[in-house]
């Protein structure tokens, strides 16, 4: 993979088809660069030749109701503007089945994973 481009707690990188965004930071990012982060996806994630898309959270200590509440919103909505096959969500323990279970997507699969390797095969089939 290549990195494309970063922001202050996010960088973004593409696998052929899957584009990938590792959030270093949530807690920082949630609180001074979401917007950025988020138009990033918008406008990357909606090119023709991008089927699925990635989003590994680095560290990450608790979603927060704030947190979630704009994942359900704000999430949803852009997972509803792009037109995607899969997104998968890359964390340890329960963060990234908390982030789908926030998430409403019905055109796109979903799915959780605790490695960036698995998400990516699971991506790209």
């Amino acid at each position: 993979m290549t990195q494309l481009s970063s922001g202050d707690w996010w960088s973004y990188e593409r696998d052929d088809n899957v584009g990938v965004w590792t959030i270093h930071d949530w807690e920082a990012l949630f609180d001074e660069g979401l917007q950025d982060a988020e138009k990033h996806y918008s406008e990357t994630a909606n090119q023709d030749e991008i089927t699925a898309t990635i989003i590994e959270f680095g560290h990450v200590d608790s979603l927060g109701a704030e947190m979630q509440d704009h994942m359900t919103d704000a999430w949803s909505q852009l997972a509803q503007t792009v037109e995607l096959e899969r997104t998968a969500y890359v964390a340890d323990g329960i963060t990234a089945l908390a982030v789908k279970s926030n998430v409403e997507a019905p055109n796109t699969e979903l799915e959780t994973f605790e490695s960036l390797d698995s998400a990516l095969e699971w991506a790209k089939e």
